[in-house]
């Protein structure tokens, strides 16, 4: 390149050829759609090249800078078709803005639309190879600080940028019944309603704190109630043991009454058990000496 340098895109049209069929394995027509632009002849040749790799497909080119043959012609497609647009800003159609340029393709034909760039998804178009222009300035700035870094471009090589990345547009794949299951790794799917949980997620947010924050409540109330009820328990037996104490120390008091009662019994029996004793003894001896006749005796 002599004494100059630059980024190179590395897309190509086979990767969303591959794609399209992908999507629709059993279409067998491919419509591409180029103006008269370089960089869309340059796509357009390129898929000329590739067509005996799709021996299986029917390729058909329509090239025209009048928005009313292309419109005509769209709308002369097979329903068995899918389109890759390799347009980028349809220069031949000015009097549209473009996004109006874009969905004309889709509009005029009712057909899946791929294109080269990831711009025109979500403008009727179903999917789109990346194009971030973050990463080419990125590159150009650090090839630039490198070509002045060392005074010149000759040995500098141009940087080949790659972005393997597909964009796809969630109203088309539903409009033409694509499932997500079938895109491929790392697809990134556009205009995607926000599901239940992103959609009120702040909402949700609060709602779980607050469920949180009650659980935590309810499980410190049901173990404070659960210690409770076996305090109770403790003290329902504490009760019931001092009870029976109490019980058995009347029992007790109640045996040391009564053994203290025949105690005292006992002793006046005894002595009473002595006294008539003596009076027994002392009424034999006395009976002895009197005589049976008399009346003292008797008695």
């Amino acid at each position: 390149m002599g004494n100059a340098s630059a980024t190179l895109d590395a897309r190509s049209a086979e990767s969303i050829i591959d794609i399209g069929i992908r999507m629709h394995p059993s279409v067998k027509d491919i419509c591409v759609v180029s103006d008269y632009s370089e960089v869309s002849r340059f796509f357009s040749d390129q898929i000329m090249n590739m067509e005996k790799f799709y021996p299986h497909r029917n390729f058909v080119y329509i090239c025209t800078n009048n928005k009313r043959e292309l419109v005509e012609k769209l709308r002369q497609l097979s329903r068995n078709t899918f389109i890759v647009d390799t347009s980028y800003f349809s220069s031949p159609l000015v009097e549209f803005s473009y996004q109006k340029t874009k969905s004309i393709v889709f509009e005029a034909s009712r057909l899946p639309v791929y294109s080269l760039w990831s711009n025109p998804v979500g403008n009727g178009v179903v999917a789109g190879l990346a194009l971030d222009p973050r990463n080419h300035g990125d590159a150009a700035a650090r090839l630039a600080m490198e070509i002045i870094a060392q005074g010149s471009a000759e040995n500098i090589l141009p940087v080949l940028i790659s972005d393997k990345r597909v964009y796809f547009d969630y109203d088309m794949l539903n409009f033409f019944s694509i499932s997500e299951d079938i895109l491929p790794a790392g697809a990134i799917v556009l205009n995607k309603p926000p599901s239940f949980f992103e959609r009120y997620r702040a909402s949700l947010t609060v709602i779980l704190f607050i469920i949180l924050f009650f659980s935590i409540i309810i499980s410190m109330l049901v173990m404070a109630l659960r210690q409770k009820k076996r305090e109770k328990k403790m003290l329902i037996k504490e009760i019931d043991v001092k009870n029976k104490e109490a019980r058995v120390g009347e029992k007790l008091q109640q045996a040391r009454k009564m053994e203290a009662l025949c105690t005292f019994s006992l002793g006046i029996a005894h002595d009473l058990n002595g006294v008539l004793g003596s009076i027994s003894a002392c009424s034999q001896l006395a009976q002895q000496e009197l005589s049976p006749e008399t009346r003292p005796y008797e008695d």
